[in-house]
């Protein structure tokens, strides 16, 4: 019986994620929440890598987002600790399929182990005092929400919105 192969999309960018991004992230432990955005879990902090290929050069430079955050922030779309890094042009099926493979290069040279090092609060707490923006009130009310969960002394409003972004995530 001959084997079945899956035809790849005419997309190119979506394209090379499901043939090397999507697997390797997969491999490390991440999970498919949308189509471009890989989410996972690590000592309290949720890790992401999402691909940007909407912007104003479309898919002649396309981003690669990463971040870091806390489970208890109040929605996924807060502060985190990351950065984007452009750009790629994937604009073919050949030019995706070599840039997505340096992509997957990057990711696992440089910048999971980067997460990683943020995914702990001393860490986090010193990046976010360091890098994070907004006003010094939101950013001490911040910081001092940020001690007491190096604790994981989540209040119950806390609890739901880690439950919230759980399933956000699709974690």
């Amino acid at each position: 019986m001959p084997v079945m192969t899956r035809k790849r999309s005419k997309d190119p960018v979506t394209a090379a994620t499901t043939s090397f991004l999507w697997p390797y992230l997969k491999s490390q432990g991440f999970v498919k929440s949308t189509t471009r955005n890989f989410s996972k879990e690590v000592n309290g902090f949720f890790q992401q890598v999402w691909i940007d290929a909407n912007g104003f050069s479309g898919k002649e430079s396309v981003r690669v987002h990463y971040n870091v955050m806390p489970v208890a922030e109040a929605n996924v779309a807060s502060y985190s600790v990351g950065d984007g890094i452009d750009s790629w042009d994937m604009s073919t099926h050949e030019l995706a399929d070599e840039s997505m493979q340096d992509v997957v290069v990057l990711l696992g040279s440089e910048l999971l182990p980067k997460m990683d090092s943020f995914s702990n609060y001393e860490s986090y707490i010193t990046q976010f005092n360091d890098y994070g923006s907004g006003n010094d009130e939101y950013k001490q009310s911040t910081l001092s929400k940020m001690s007491r969960w190096k604790t994981s002394d989540f209040n119950a409003e806390e609890l739901e919105k880690i439950d919230a972004n759980r399933k956000k995530l699709r974690l």
